[in-house]
């Protein structure tokens, strides 16, 4: 449940902050993914990491496409 809620989470947060992003959308001024992930991966140990690792994966492949 963990896993799933943070990678849900992660991916929400990550493809609404590349709305934002400098064209041609490969960076973007905020990230709060980032603190997302680092707060999951803190308080949740290695389901947050697996979580956030998940929701980058879903980040990058909506990038790519």
């Amino acid at each position: 449940m963990i896993i799933a809620v943070t990678a849900l989470a992660y991916a929400v947060v990550g493809v609404l902050a590349l709305m934002v992003a400098i064209a041609p959308g490969y960076a973007s001024p905020l990230y709060p993914s980032a603190g997302l992930g680092l707060a999951a991966a803190l308080v949740f140990g290695r389901a947050g990491v697996t979580g956030v690792f998940i929701g980058a994966m879903v980040v990058n492949i909506t990038l790519g496409g």
